[in-house]
């Protein structure tokens, strides 16, 4: 699911083939993989700071 996200360009993060052949797995490197998490993360607690507000 997150592969076709990316390639459909819903999700930004570059992915790569681990070896040079067209059949070889496709991954992400893993501080690109980090960053987009915590940049979701930080999303994420900003709503929840905004919701919170507005109810208090």
């Amino acid at each position: 699911m997150l592969e076709r996200k990316v390639l459909e360009g819903k999700i930004r993060l570059p992915i790569t083939r681990i070896e040079p052949s067209n059949k070889a797995p496709r991954g992400v490197h893993i501080d690109d993989l980090a960053n987009y998490i915590d940049a979701q993360r930080a999303a994420a607690v900003k709503e929840c700071e905004q919701l919170n507000r507005r109810r208090a």
